[in-house]
């Protein structure tokens, strides 16, 4: 069963990834049109994908700084809503 499950993940990963990839031809065909370098192109795409992922370390700490926050305040009454675990070994 997890076999299974990995291999449709795996699929859905490739498939939007193509998909990413076939969406924005057209748009590194015109920045190279305009003279942008192979570098210019690969950069934009890593600072695109560092900004996306410095969004999900900002989320997380705001939900962890916002759990913390709601334990303290119902920690008055004896009341703990959330429990933050380490999610790796």
């Amino acid at each position: 069963m997890a076999l299974i499950s990995l291999f449709v993940g795996g699929l859905s990963v490739v498939n939007t990834m193509t998909m990413s990839v076939h969406e924005r031809t057209r748009e590194i065909g015109i920045r190279k049109a305009i003279g942008a370098s192979h570098r210019q192109i690969v950069g934009q795409f890593l600072s695109e994908s560092a900004l996306i992922g410095s969004w999900r370390v900002t989320g997380l700490t705001l939900g962890w700084v916002t759990t913390l926050g709601v334990n303290a305040l119902m920690g008055n009454s004896g009341t703990i809503l959330f429990l933050v675990t380490r999610g790796w070994p």
